[in-house]
């Protein structure tokens, strides 16, 4: 089976520069069909301000935004409406915007966020976790994560 994109998830200081760099190579030699996910911490999506990298992502993207098929975003502790609207008020795309929850973050509150993310916004473009082999809700089960994940975006 083939690779059909990457997820850059860059946590060590780099130039705005680089990173271009780096996106229009992978295009280059990958080609324009090839996805580029890009995994920045959702503060960093809100106010402008340098991600884990220590680039700016909104200068990344007023440049090269087209070529980022999805952004990734870490939502450490703060998976909600409110954060989801300070990014897409921020001029990202929602269907650019893939909501992330950590596996120890409280899976009703995540649930009940996205009930409410997805009422408001129905063009929503979907949810994943980090660290999903110790998902809630059923450490023991991870599938579960998924299941209800599922339902909730499709309101099964």
């Amino acid at each position: 089976k083939n690779i059909d994109g990457i997820d850059l998830d860059i946590e060590e200081f780099t130039s705005l520069e680089n990173v271009i760099m780096l996106i229009n190579k992978i295009k280059t030699d990958f080609g324009s069909k090839f996805i580029i996910s890009m995994a920045p911490v959702q503060n960093s999506l809100e106010y402008d301000i340098p991600g884990m990298g220590g680039f700016i992502y909104k200068d990344l993207y007023k440049k090269i935004g087209d070529k980022i098929d999805y952004f990734n975003v870490q939502s450490y502790y703060d998976y909600s409406l409110n954060s989801y609207e300070k990014i897409i008020n921020n001029d990202y795309p929602i269907n650019k915007l893939i909501m992330g929850s950590i596996s120890n973050q409280d899976f009703s509150t995540i649930i009940m966020e996205l009930k409410k993310i997805i009422n408001k916004y129905p063009n929503f473009a979907g949810a994943y976790n980090w660290e999903y082999y110790n998902s809630p809700p059923n450490k023991l089960n991870p599938g579960l994560w998924s299941y209800y994940i599922n339902n909730t975006i499709n309101d099964i």
